[in-house]
Order: structure tokens, then C-alpha cells, then sequence
């Protein structure tokens, strides 16, 4: 979240396909490492790598994000985010069991080896990927036809014009505004769930476990369900839709009187989610051009994520203050006002893309 806003340049100054494979190589390297480097250092060095590894990983995730609309082309921006979120999801169900048991049978490098394995397959599936190149330096004809060569500005000067694009485009504060309130929402949910489910229902660690299980299939099921339902052009409207959906599933939840019931509210609220997050970053991916999605990208993703690093530490203190269903309904009450705000706002997004056709290829 830090870090991003300072490296997002060097995405649209690179050629994001070497960018996206550099990327790979490297955290496979960093995760043959970790066991390495905490049998040598203990835990502050697997912190360190934690930290670089994470740096990386959302870089990796903004520029495979900036060049997806010129892989997939027009109008099909939903139903690829779609299938990849399944995928991703499907993949942390499975990943999951196959560490257990590769920790069981193996030893300490056992499954950080095999981690390390899938980055460097993913790295072969992208080198077979037939994706455009970012911009580079292009020739113009001035005077008496001679060609002269435009070059890049500096790097600081990127980084730069980056911040004045995002700070002229009122769809995109509009955009961060939705979010930010969002993100006050979902932020204590990784504590609260744990107190709801030990405190107020009396789960076991199992029942626990089937709550998180069942986060994790919602998800993959409503990414597959938007991915099939919904279209570019519905982006605005359904993401607006999936917060109050949220919202509501979120209010029933904190305030379920049985753990079954709370599975059943769980998976429908991690259902949402992603019927809220995958229109979402289609809609960023349409409103914003090729050359500067890294910039935008990195730059809207640390505005969205900022409460995230306020409230989260705060979760604890205000749930042992108010109680974990009170924590609940303020909750819902903030991604609800996150989709009250993305309904009203979305007919501004609607004449913006109307106006700014960016995800087209030809544009791009």
C-alpha cells in the first residue's frame, strides 16, 4: 500500500509483459528462501521477505491488471475477471489442503519448494501469452517531413503526470470516495469473525474453519456467477448493487442466532463481494488509458486500502468496547452508504466511459 504509489511508474515505463514475468521469477526466488533464510535469521528475516514479497505481489497484480484490457479486448473485461477471480479462489481451496498435507509428509521446505514451483509456471503461462507491449518512445514527422524521435520523460516526471491525470478526472475521486467508505466496512471483518463465531455462537475451531471454507467458495461462486451475468457496460450498476447486497447480508450476519445461520449469511456475503469487486475493477480498467493504468492503478488502490490500516488495529479495542454485533451493524451501515453512493454516482461513470472509450484496443 506504501510502496505502490512510488514503483507504479516504473509498470508504464516497462514492458509489462518482461514486467509480469520478472515479477514471478523473483518472488519464486524469495519463496525458496523463506525456510532458507528462517533457519539462518529466524523471524525477522522471514519478515523481511514477507515484505518484499508482498511488494511484488501487488505490483504484479496492477500491471497484470493495466494490460488485461488490451489482452481480452472490448466488452469482455467482466467475464475475464470473473474467470480469473474463480480460478484464484478455487486455487486457496485446493492450495490450502495440498500445503497441509505437504507439511505433514515433507519437512519445513517442502511446501515453500513446491510454492516456489507455481510461480514459475505461472511465469511459462504468461511467456506464451501473446500481450501488446506498453508504449514506448515513438517517431513524428515535423517541419519538412524528418522523422524525430520522442523520448521518454524521467522517471519522477512519470510519476508526476501519473498524480495530475488521477487528480482531473472527477469519475476517479468519485471512484476512490465509494471505496474508501467500502473498505470501513470490511475492515474489522478478519477480527470480528472470529469473536461472532467463538463468542456469540459458540463455534468450535471447526465451525470456524466452515465459516472461513465457506468465504472462500462464496467468493469463487458469485465471481463465476458475475463473470457469466454481467457486462462491461452493467459495470457501474451491478457493483453499486453488490455493496447494498453486502450491506444487508452484513447486517443479517452480525446479528445471526445460530451458526448454521451464519454459514448460510456467510456465504451469500462473500458471494457479494465479489459481484462488488469484480465490476469494480472492470469499471477502473475501462475508465482509465493504457499509459497510465500503473500509476492510477497504485495510486487509487492505496486511497481505497488507507482505512483498512486504521481500523484494522482498532477492530479488537471497538468489539471489547461495543460489542462484536454492534461492530456489525456499523459495518453494514458503511458499505451500504458505499452503495448508496455507487448508485447515485453511476450514471456519472456511465457518460464518463460514454465519452472515454479507453478499454477499446484500438485506443489502447
Amino acid at each position: 500500500m506504501l510502496v505502490g504509489p512510488l514503483l507504479g511508474a516504473f509498470i508504464d515505463r516497462t514492458n509489462r509483459k518482461v514486467f509480469l514475468l520478472l515479477s514471478d521469477g523473483l518472488r519464486a526466488i524469495l519463496t525458496a528462501l523463506i525456510p532458507v533464510v528462517f533457519l539462518l535469521y529466524g523471524l525477522p528475516g522471514v519478515l523481511l521477505i514477507t515484505l518484499l514479497h508482498s511488494i511484488l505481489t501487488q505490483l504484479f497484480a496492477v500491471a497484470y491488471a493495466s494490460v488485461l484490457p488490451d489482452a481480452v479486448g472490448e466488452g469482455r473485461l467482466t467475464s475475464a475477471n470473473g474467470l480469473i477471480h474463480t480460478t484464484l479462489h478455487l486455487g486457496r481451496i485446493v492450495g490450502s489442503g495440498l500445503g497441509g498435507i505437504l507439511m505433514a509428509t515433507g519437512n519445513i521446505f517442502t511446501p515453500f519448494w513446491a510454492n516456489a514451483v507455481t510461480f514459475l509456471l505461472s511465469g511459462l503461462l504468461i511467456l506464451g501469452l501473446p500481450w501488446p507491449p506498453s508504449l514506448k518512445p515513438s517517431t513524428r514527422r515535423e517541419g519538412k517531413g524528418n522523422p524525430v524521435r520522442e523520448t521518454r520523460p524521467s522517471y519522477f516526471k512519470s510519476l508526476w503526470e501519473g498524480f495530475l491525470y488521477l487528480r482531473d478526472q472527477k469519475p476517479l475521486w468519485l471512484y476512490m470516495a465509494i471505496g474508501l467508505v467500502g473498505t470501513i466496512g470490511f475492515a474489522p471483518a478478519p477480527v470480528a469473525l472470529v469473536i461472532l463465531a467463538k463468542e456469540e455462537l459458540g463455534a468450535s475451531s471447526v465451525g470456524y474453519s466452515l465459516l472461513q471454507a465457506l468465504t472462500t467458495v462464496g467468493l469463487a461462486a458469485g465471481a463465476f456467477l458475475v463473470g457469466r451475468a454481467a457486462q462491461d457496460r452493467q459495470a457501474a450498476t451491478v457493483m453499486a448493487l453488490g455493496y447494498l447486497a453486502m450491506g444487508i447480508t452484513t447486517l443479517f450476519l452480525g446479528w445471526a442466532p445460530s451458526l448454521w445461520v451464519a454459514a448460510g449469511l456467510v456465504l451469500l456475503r462473500s458471494g457479494f463481494n465479489s459481484v462488488l469487486s469484480i465490476p469494480r475493477l472492470s469499471l477502473l480498467q475501462q475508465m482509465v488509458p493504457s499509459a497510465y493504468r500503473g500509476r492510477v492503478f497504485t495510486w487509487v488502490s492505496t486511497v481505497i486500502e488507507l482505512p483498512r490500516a486504521i481500523v484494522l488495529p482498532l477492530a479488537g479495542v471497538l468489539i471489547d468496547l461495543v460489542g462484536v454485533r454492534v461492530v456489525y451493524t456499523a459495518m453494514a451501515i458503511a458499505i451500504a452508504v458505499a452503495g448508496g453512493l455507487a448508485f447515485q454516482g453511476r450514471h456519472v461513470f456511465e457518460r464518463y466511459l460514454a465519452r472515454h472509450p479507453h478499454h477499446s484496443p484500438s485506443q489502447a
